[in-house]
C-alpha cells in the first residue's frame, strides 16, 4: 500500500501548538506529546472536530486556529489518512 505524505508547517504547528496549550486532560489533542511523535486515527480524529469546537468557545481568540486545523482533518479524513505529529 502506498501512503502519500502531505507535510505541513509554520502556520500549522504553531496554530496547533497555541490549540495544546489550552487543550484539557482527556480531550485527544491533549494526548499529543511536544517531545515525541503522536499518530492520531479516522475515529481520534472526528472526535476531535467536536473538541476543537469546544475549545474555540472557552478561547475565542483560538477560533482561527481551530478553524484551520478542523479544515486540516476534513481533508484527511476525506483521503482515509492519519495526522502524525512529529514533537521535538
Amino acid at each position: 500500500m502506498n501512503h502519500n505524505r502531505t507535510y505541513v508547517e509554520g502556520d500549522f504547528a504553531q496554530a496547533f501548538s497555541r490549540i495544546h496549550a489550552q487543550a484539557r486532560a482527556g480531550e485527544m489533542i491533549w494526548y499529543a506529546d511536544a517531545q515525541g511523535d503522536t499518530m492520531f486515527n479516522r475515529s481520534q480524529l472526528r472526535k476531535q472536530t467536536d473538541e476543537l469546537g469546544a475549545i474555540a468557545e472557552r478561547v475565542p481568540e483560538l477560533a482561527q486556529d481551530v478553524r484551520a486545523i478542523q479544515d486540516l482533518i476534513h481533508r484527511i479524513l476525506r483521503n482515509a489518512g492519519y495526522l502524525w505529529v512529529s514533537g521535538d
